[in-house]
């Protein structure tokens, strides 16, 4: 679990060096993903993405199973904010 101060001070460092289209601030949208991703920082675990499993299943994905084959299924999971 990560506090929200700690989640906001992340954003706000790595938010200015995204490449994104003008008028989008890069604090701001890694701040709305991690609420999104992991309720500001309450919920950091890894989900297993099932989607993802399914399509390393079906083996037609060359760089997810190249993935799948390093890592597992942690190739298949959201990790909270930090996979931003």
């Amino acid at each position: 679990m990560f506090s929200r101060a700690e989640i906001a001070a992340a954003c706000r460092k790595w938010g200015p060096v995204l490449v994104l289209p003008e008028g989008i601030d890069g604090a701001r949208l890694l701040w709305a993903l991690s609420g999104r991703e992991s309720s500001f920082g309450a919920n950091c675990k890894p989900r297993h993405e099932k989607s993802l499993h399914d399509l390393a299943l079906a083996g037609t994905n060359a760089q997810l199973n190249a993935l799948t084959k390093q890592w597992g299924c942690d190739a298949h999971s959201s990790f909270g904010p930090w996979q931003i």
